[in-house]
């Protein structure tokens, strides 16, 4: 059956074919169900949904949220993994306790993951922050400030500011601010191209590192191209 909320209800646990709130929501439970779309506040348990799951507003989960695609406009928080079999697009602000796995990610705003991320492609614009390896074939990080992550690996990754360094330049408050993207321990892939990030180590066939990196080892395997404003301890071809 159809479940549809205009104002504020209550959906017990159950099967359902299609979920449309308009409101505010609690979820009694696991919901499983063809599409889930809510328009305004839901909390609960979980959901495992076979179509695409829409947040606009916001949405607190304690497990886990699984969709063929997951999309969020606001704030969204799960306690477990959040999967997806086909895309996440969030926009605003994301938490997430467990792993985000997905074919394609897109994070617009602050996201915090607690586990891994795992992706054909990911592309963020904000600033995340990852408690284990963000993990995707292609990689494009445009951070504004507060992301850590604790390593990244890939086939073509390329790290650098939101904003053109002229920007932060003629705001030296923000700048000072500022702290690039912080690895804590590897970022490993094909084609690597860097700016303003921190790590200890990078390994790729080509690296390339701009303005700002502080990088204590580098290797590669074909080219290393290295700013006069980077900072690299020990580079060697392998």
């Amino acid at each position: 059956m159809n479940m549809r909320i205009a104002g504020y209800g209550i959906i017990p646990l159950g099967e359902y074919e299609y979920v449309t709130i308009s409101g505010n929501c609690k979820l009694d439970g696991l919901v499983e169900c063809k599409s889930f779309t809510c328009d305004g506040a839901c909390k609960g348990v979980a959901i495992d949904c076979v179509g695409d799951v829409k947040f606009s507003g916001s949405g607190a989960f304690i497990g886990n949220l699984h969709g063929a695609n997951i999309s969020s406009a606001g704030s969204l928080s799960c306690g477990g993994d959040m999967v997806a079999d086909g895309k996440i697009d969030c926009a605003g602000r994301v938490k997430c306790k467990g792993s985000i796995k997905c074919n394609e990610l897109t994070l617009s705003g602050c996201a915090d993951v607690g586990a891994d991320i795992q992706a054909d492609c990911v592309e963020v614009h904000g600033s995340v922050s990852c408690g284990k390896q963000l993990k995707a074939e292609k990689i494009e990080i445009k951070a504004d400030g507060g992301t850590e992550i604790d390593g990244v690996c890939g086939g073509q990754i390329k790290i650098g500011l939101s904003k053109p360094k002229s920007f932060f330049k003629k705001l030296p408050l923000i700048r000072k601010a500022f702290k690039g993207v912080y690895v804590k321990t590897c970022v490993e892939g094909k084609d690597v191209a860097l700016d303003y990030v921190r790590c200890p180590k990078v390994v790729g066939e080509n690296v390339t590192l701009g303005d700002e990196c502080e990088i204590e080892l580098v290797q590669y395997t074909e080219s290393l191209q290295i700013s006069p404003k980077a900072k690299v301890g020990k580079s060697e071809k392998i």
